[in-house]
């Protein structure tokens, strides 16, 4: 293990950047080099270095460690291995390790799967990413069960990978939302891996669970269960009245997510029942929805007021703007929402930065960090 700035660091993150740095030193032997020998070839390295391995030898001490790591740090003290091998002996591990036994999970197996999705992901093929991703989420799930993993933190304890599991989570959740507008499966897969999610975060990690339930409400709505999403907002928000992002996410599914009829003032009806909830979090991001809904719907005196609200609330240099409003001084006033006969059309007046978590007002459907402010 390698610390940066006092923070661990695996040998398999440390290889995967030498990998992508332009700057790899001539010299430096990686993981890729190792892949392109022979198991024969591995086998001698470590012959050359005192270990006489064998499938057999190598297949118990799998089943005993965590990673090709751990094994090779109780190697080095075995064998006296001087610190100018010791990269081999991690080497040869990983490699033996994933060729003769791939069913027996490790750390650098499953940072491969991560980051497959990542691969994919950023030559834009979501569904792509998210087919490594849920294969990646099968085999984390069988080394929680394996090593007695209660929580998502743990996991990130014991396997440091080079994302981690609690920021990777939120990613997967939201591509399963984006490849579920392509293929309808995705809705399916994206319900059970947040409730699979949900109970694995610490009670402190409230953000993160707030997200996957309002997600499992989403997928729900888009499954054609509409009734069960509004259920479960009103569970939610009964236990915890002053979750602000539920009521949002409640108020959306009459209108902002609604392919049907929009329910304006059903919609109106709950958020303005969650401006008097006690201890409201999020109160801004309320009442910038409200104004949003009242802008879209045509109620301009209502959406004043609550536009001056907000204006009170905040500094002057952060006035109240919304969601349906250009991103640039010099784009069109953008359509989302806007094609209905019974809505206003859209002002071109005033700019706001959008949630990266919203949806995108270009209409795609997707999310707002993964469309257009990707």
């Amino acid at each position: 293990m390698n610390s940066h700035g006092g923070m661990k660091i695996s040998f398999i993150t440390v290889d995967r950047f030498a990998e992508e740095s332009k700057t790899r030193k001539k010299k430096k032997t990686l993981l890729s080099d190792a892949r392109k020998l022979s198991d024969e070839e591995l086998l001698r390295k470590l012959e050359s270095l005192g270990i006489a391995a064998g499938k057999d030898w190598l297949g118990e001490l799998c089943e005993r460690y965590r990673s090709a790591e751990e094994l090779s740090q109780v190697l080095y003290t075995e064998y006296d291995i001087k610190d100018s091998d010791s990269d081999w002996v991690w080497l040869c591990t990983t490699v033996l390790w994933e060729r003769w036994f791939p069913d027996v999970l490790n750390l650098e197996m499953i940072d491969d799967m991560m980051q497959l999705g990542y691969q994919k992901l950023a030559r834009k093929d979501v569904a792509g990413a998210c087919e490594a991703w849920l294969s990646y989420w099968r085999a984390a799930v069988k080394l929680m069960e394996k090593w007695k993993i209660k929580t998502v933190s743990e996991f990130d304890v014991q396997f440091l990978q080079t994302q981690s599991l609690f920021n990777w989570c939120q990613d997967f959740e939201m591509e399963l939302g984006n490849a579920a507008l392509g293929d309808a499966k995705y809705r399916a897969a994206r319900l059970q891996f947040c409730r699979q999610i949900i109970p694995l975060f610490d009670p402190e990690e409230r953000l993160p669970k707030e997200n996957m339930r309002r997600a499992i409400a989403e997928s729900c709505f888009d499954m054609g269960d509409a009734q069960e999403a509004y259920k479960l907002y009103e569970q939610w928000l009964e236990a915890d009245p002053g979750w602000g992002w539920g009521w949002i996410g409640w108020s959306d599914l009459y209108w902002l997510l609604s392919q049907r009829e929009r329910d304006y003032q059903r919609a109106e009806q709950i958020l303005t029942r969650a401006i008097g909830a006690p201890g409201l979090r999020d109160r801004a991001d309320v009442l910038e929805r409200l104004s949003d809904l009242y802008e879209q719907s045509g109620q301009e005196e209502k959406r004043r007021k609550v536009a001056a609200q907000l204006d009170s609330m905040r500094p002057q240099s952060h006035k109240s703007r919304t969601i349906f409003q250009a991103a640039t001084a010099t784009s069109e006033p953008p359509t989302y929402l806007a094609a209905e006969s019974n809505t206003s059309p859209v002002s071109g007046e005033g700019r706001k930065k959008i949630g990266r978590n919203e949806p995108c007002p270009c209409g795609s459907g997707k999310k707002y960090k993964r469309c257009c402010g990707g």
